[in-house]
């Protein structure tokens, strides 16, 4: 099925361009951590203050906010190879300098975030295992919680920030320590974290997108299979106790099914997009 389509069968024309194509069709990610932290002023320090009076328990914790975007093609074996340049950031550079962030991203620019927080993101599509009750499997949503960007939005899981203490790993280059964020560790971590389960089955990569609205992030897109049941998943959620989550919702995975999900939920930006793609590439 093709794109176009598949936003009309889950009666989300009207919202197709709200979120940004940064990259399609990549094969693999390199995600680079390095350089010095930026600081982005008393404006972004005052409005992070007056935040912390509406929210005193938001955490302030490490991000990853990216420089630039890059390709690397290798045409022998049909590979595109996405680079990505970070730096690191807090949670209240996010907060502070998010009025700055731009409806759209001039991708070529040598430095995205010299004026904002860039924090780089992930969101999956999920597909549970068949069972009884959901024999063509399900998709798995939360709803988020007080605490979140886009509060009791509709938003596929698992998806989060990049942590650059626990999404990390280190290879020497050229007898140089260099310092890398690893997809497959933030995707188990937040597995972990929102589901209560540590594992997939498969991983495929899908596109590099920015919320043209809303939170205004970059987002690696990603498709995942998994091997517990719908029913599993729920039993495992009630023990993680994610508090940016009010709920965790399965839905069986054809598209009368989603499309009556999506008519009586608001979904965040960047899921509308994930969606959509999912469904073009899965009912082919």
């Amino acid at each position: 099925m093709d794109l176009a389509k598949a936003f009309t069968v889950l009666g989300l024309e009207d919202r197709k361009n709200e979120c940004q194509l940064i990259a399609p069709d990549f094969s693999d990610v390199t995600i680079c951590y390095d350089g010095k932290s930026r600081a982005y002023g008393s404006k972004a320090t005052k409005i992070w203050e007056e935040h912390l009076e509406l929210c005193p328990d938001s955490f302030n914790g490490r991000m990853a906010s990216v420089k630039n975007f890059g390709m690397r093609a290798n045409l022998a074996i049909k590979k595109r190879h996405l680079l990505i340049w970070t730096r690191p950031s807090k949670f209240s550079d996010f907060v502070g300098t998010q009025y700055l962030r731009p409806e759209r991203l001039l991708p070529t620019s040598s430095s995205l975030d010299r004026y904002y927080s860039l924090p780089l993101s992930f969101g999956a599509v999920s597909l549970t295992a068949p069972s009884a009750r959901y024999p063509e499997r399900a998709i798995i949503f939360g709803i988020r919680g007080d605490t979140a960007f886009d509060k009791y939005k509709a938003t596929l899981l698992p998806g989060g920030y990049f942590d650059p203490t626990k999404d990390c790993y280190i290879e020497i280059v050229k007898g140089v320590q260099k310092k890398y964020l690893s997809l497959k560790k933030a995707v188990v971590r937040e597995l972990e974290e929102e589901l209560g389960i540590n594992s997939f089955t498969s991983l495929k990569l899908s596109e590099l997108l920015y919320s043209r609205t809303g939170s205004r992030q970059p987002l690696i897109s990603v498709e995942i299979v998994l091997p517990d049941t719908a029913e599993q998943i729920m039993e495992f959620a009630k023990l993680s106790k994610e508090p940016e989550l009010r709920e965790i919702i399965c839905v069986p995975a054809n598209i009368s099914s989603l499309a009556e999900f999506v008519s009586a939920h608001n979904l965040c930006p960047h899921d509308v997009r994930k969606l959509a793609r999912w469904v073009a590439n899965y009912f082919k």
